[in-house]
């Protein structure tokens, strides 16, 4: 009986071992993506296929900061020179989730993300991109 028990115990302990190492890693694992491949694989998903999937990734536009965003905002291109339509949809489903009610941090994050964007970009079509995002999600300060 109790090899019985000690081999049922040795097959638990067993398959333990065996799921920790199969099992993927924890939400906890150091995430070590640089800015800009973490900016291409939001990217890659949009336009997001729902409005739950382009919250989610609005969520992690503005998790990364100001300099995350910076790093979508550069990526805008004049019209006609190029196609930056992902970025588009992605600042603008950013500004949109930010300005929802509730969403001060984040509005806050997005509102100066835009203004530090509009002080670098130098092309007018671009500058009145941004303008137009930063009407969405600015205060009256800022848009004015």
């Amino acid at each position: 009986m109790k090899n019985a028990r000690w081999t049922c115990a040795r097959a638990a302990l067993a398959s333990l071992v065996l799921l920790a190492v199969l099992a993927p890693a924890p939400a906890w694992a150091q995430d070590n993506r640089t800015l800009a491949t973490k900016v291409a694989d939001i990217l890659a998903l949009f336009p997001a296929g729902s409005g739950e999937d382009r919250d989610r990734l609005a969520d992690q536009m503005i998790a990364l900061g100001e300099p995350g965003l910076a790093e979508f905002t550069r990526r805008l291109v004049p019209l006609g020179s190029g196609d930056d339509t992902a970025v588009r949809w992605a600042i603008n489903a950013m500004a949109v989730h930010a300005a929802r009610a509730g969403n001060e941090p984040k509005r806050a994050v997005a509102e100066r993300a835009l203004i530090s964007a509009l002080g670098t970009a130098t092309d007018v079509e671009v500058k009145t991109f941004l303008l137009s995002q930063l009407r969405v999600v600015g205060r009256e300060a800022a848009v004015k």
